[in-house]
């Protein structure tokens, strides 16, 4: 997906300072493409917001409350990176509601890297009563409903910490399972489709990673852990969408479909973001890149995090790497998941981008060492060839297994003959080049002076290797 230029755009611009730092900045919050209010269309609902530096409240008409709610969602993240308030206000013109949004209002913003309580037991009871209509569907019903009920629960199970979210996922993988014999493929959607919205739980993801995505790019360089925390939701919907020619989650970007949901992910940003805000744009492409480099990193980081003690969890995604696991007591859950995925013919990257990058610069390290180390010897530097090998044998011992054996197979230890060789070698290009050279010079006493030099270095090599003169003179031939 690009961007698409045909669309409308109108930006509500606003300038906010920071009372406390003294700091200014712009906001522009776009309306575009669909968002756009259509001609004759009613527009019943009104976000009325005010920032505390603000002297009069501005507000924006929406078609519908969730989006005048997710509107109100952007300007409280962006007052929160900005440690600034804002007060926010959704009402109907038609009914006369109206509340204050969140809660309480005027209410400051929770101090950055805070997150607001959240009513576990009252959500955790939302979803279980999603998972009993996801039980209930008929015979014949449109999976549509399925896909539908499953992504409602995904959202509400994002609202929900860490370690409360594995258990309501594996009940609503289990009730879409037993859905799936009762529901029927719509025409609008043939599963498993190249589509990522029409994936059970995925929508709720990638918007998930969409706000994620957002929030990076707004806060731009001062949010250096933006790129893994993007990775993360994209390791999550890897995790979710099962490749059916391997019956395994698709963790390594092999269909069109996983590619695709983080392609939703970049570009739902991307077209938010207006063409002459050269920054943002920028920003963007950055986190893309970033996201990129932290995807091996995530990835093996989560397979590593597997313990003995977490075979539950193991079971819920791999229940065979599991059951491998109890059989054989000298197998770690990570290779239980590696052999899964060999089976299938899938290499999982066995370290992480940063983690790689740490080594190949040790062995690139060593590799310069053990040329100095060479020269030290040549040289008879009894000193430097000491600290030579200390700091070498102190970079190996860092080095993993695999390094190691690649390492050494590099850089075997040659032969007295081949570094003679290599020697003359160099001896004949630098000769050729100090020939070059020579042919430049102009003056018979500096002409002289050089081939003097060179006699006395012609007696030194055929003392040194031995040679016999005589062999350099031809035989006279006779008529």
């Amino acid at each position: 997906m690009g961007r698409n230029a045909t669309k409308a755009r109108l930006n509500v611009s606003l300038t906010m300072t920071n009372t406390d730092t003294g700091e200014v900045w712009e906001c522009s919050v776009p309306y575009e493409g669909d968002n756009m209010p259509k001609s004759g269309a009613r527009l019943p609902w009104r976000l009325t917001f005010q920032y505390s530096t603000q002297d009069k409240p501005s507000s924006r008409a929406h078609y519908d409350e969730s989006d005048a709610i997710r509107s109100a969602d952007e300007m409280l993240e962006t007052a929160r990176m900005r440690n600034a308030t804002v007060t926010i206000k959704i009402s109907n013109r038609d009914t006369g509601d109206s509340y204050a949004y969140p809660k309480t209002e005027g209410e400051a913003m929770p101090p950055k890297g805070k997150t607001a309580t959240v009513d576990v037991d009252a959500l955790t009871s939302d979803v279980h009563a999603i998972v009993d209509e996801i039980k209930a569907l008929e015979d014949g019903t449109d999976d549509r409903a399925r896909v539908k009920l499953s992504d409602r629960a995904e959202t509400i199970i994002l609202k929900l910490p860490a370690g409360k979210r594995a258990a309501l996922r594996k009940a609503v993988r289990e009730a879409v399972a037993e859905a799936k014999e009762k529901t029927v493929p719509s025409t609008a959607i043939a599963l498993p489709s190249d589509d990522p919205m029409t994936w059970d739980g995925v929508p709720a993801l990638i918007a998930h990673g969409v706000k994620e995505m957002r929030k990076g790019v707004d806060a731009g360089l001062r949010l250096t852990s933006a790129g893994e925390q993007v990775a993360n939701v994209l390791l999550t919907i890897r995790q979710t969408m099962v490749d059916p020619e391997t019956g395994l989650p698709d963790l390594v970007w092999r269909m069109k479909a996983t590619r695709n949901a983080a392609g939703r992910v970049y570009d739902d940003v991307l077209k938010e973001i207006p063409e002459e805000d050269v920054d943002r744009l920028a920003s963007h492409a950055s986190l893309i890149k970033a996201t990129h480099n932290k995807a091996s990193d995530v990835l093996v980081s989560w397979l590593r995090g597997y313990t003995r003690d977490d075979l539950e969890l193991l079971r819920e995604i791999f229940p065979d790497a599991a059951a491998a696991v109890e059989a054989d007591e000298n197998l770690s859950p990570e290779a239980a998941i590696r052999n899964l995925y060999a089976e299938k013919g899938v290499d999982l990257p066995l370290r992480g981008r940063t983690e790689q990058m740490r080594i190949t610069r040790r062995v690139e390290k060593v590799q310069k060492f053990a040329k100095e180390l060479e020269a030290a010897q040549d040289a008879g530097n009894t000193a430097k060839e000491e600290e030579l090998k200390g700091a070498i044998n102190d970079l190996k011992s860092e080095l993993p297994e695999d390094a190691l054996k690649a390492l050494d197979e590099s850089a075997k230890e040659k032969t007295d003959a081949e570094r003679t060789t290599e020697a003359v070698a160099k001896m004949r290009k630098d000769l050729e080049t100090a020939g070059k050279r020579f042919a430049k010079v102009k003056g018979t006493a500096q002409k002289r002076k050089v081939k003097s030099e060179l006699y006395t270095l012609i007696r030194e090599a055929a003392k040194t290797f031995d040679l016999d003169l005589s062999a350099l003179v031809e035989p006279e031939t006779g008529e």
